[in-house]
């Protein structure tokens, strides 16, 4: 199941978060955020976080625990957000390290096209893929 975050994911949320970046919550939970969380029996498996603006979706960030992934859980969460998108939506875009080749793959086949890099973006100085994908 996929729902909207809410309080009491807090502690799962921070234990998932901190597995792919230490002070995630700093970095990624923040009021302009949006969080949904894919859960199976009471636990969160994953969690997508998007912004949005006035005509357009980012996905900051899709994290899935590594002990479900290869499950289609990521692909779930992104199809969530496109089928749940606000009528004044055009676009989702999203960047990617260079080196995330499932990341990369994923993205292709949920039709995200690329539009752009950042050299060097990241801190292991991979460069970031910019991708959107057109609604």
């Amino acid at each position: 199941m996929i729902r909207k975050y809410i309080d009491t994911d807090f502690q799962r949320l921070i234990e998932l978060g901190n597995e792919y970046k230490k002070n995630f919550e700093k970095l990624y939970l923040n009021n302009n955020n949006n969080v949904f969380v894919y859960e199976e029996e009471n636990n969160i498996l994953g969690f997508i976080i998007t912004e949005d603006t006035i005509d357009e979706v980012s996905i900051i960030l899709i994290y899935v625990d590594k002990d479900y992934r290869n499950q289609k859980i990521a692909t779930k969460l992104i199809k969530n957000l496109i089928d749940n998108l606000d009528e004044d939506i055009n676009r989702i875009i999203l960047e990617v390290s260079s080196n995330n080749i499932p990341a990369i793959n994923l993205y292709n086949k949920m039709l995200f096209k690329k539009v752009g890099a950042r050299s060097k973006y990241y801190s292991d100085g991979s460069d970031a893929i910019v991708m959107e994908r057109k609604i």
